[in-house]
């Protein structure tokens, strides 16, 4: 916001905020939408508890396995595995410590660039 504030934007009654959040909604909605219909509700139960068991250090290295598993067997694609760990993982830090520490996939690294293509770290803000 204060970002906002230095190039000249007005912010009576903290409405800059409330503007911000309704556009990052309005542009998550249609992405979230779209990562819903590539796979079936059960494979994406899966790879979300996958995902968070990774992130909770969770049976960890087993966990990786059978994530990697699932992206073999399904065929999720990078962009997609990227899209899906921003949307589901909170403390992403620590589960691409996990991943990497239980893996040595080359591809690994091209999800954490994308997954964090928008993400701003000043801010602490996904900026969907």
């Amino acid at each position: 916001m204060e970002r906002l504030i230095t190039c000249g934007f007005d912010n009576l009654n903290d409405d800059l905020q409330v503007e911000f959040w309704l556009v990052k909604a309005s542009r998550s909605m249609p992405e979230l939408s779209l990562l819903k219909t590539m796979f079936t509700p059960e494979i994406r139960a899966e790879l979300s508890r996958i995902l968070h068991r990774i992130e909770y250090d969770i049976a960890t290295e087993d966990s990786v396995k059978k994530f990697w598993r699932l992206v073999d067997a399904q065929g999720i694609f990078t962009d997609y595995a990227a899209e899906f760990i921003r949307s589901v993982v909170i403390h992403r830090e620590n589960f691409y410590r996990n991943v990497k520490k239980f893996s040595a996939r080359a591809e690994f690294d091209e999800i954490i660039d994308k997954a964090e293509s928008l993400y701003d770290f000043d801010t602490g803000n996904r900026l969907l």
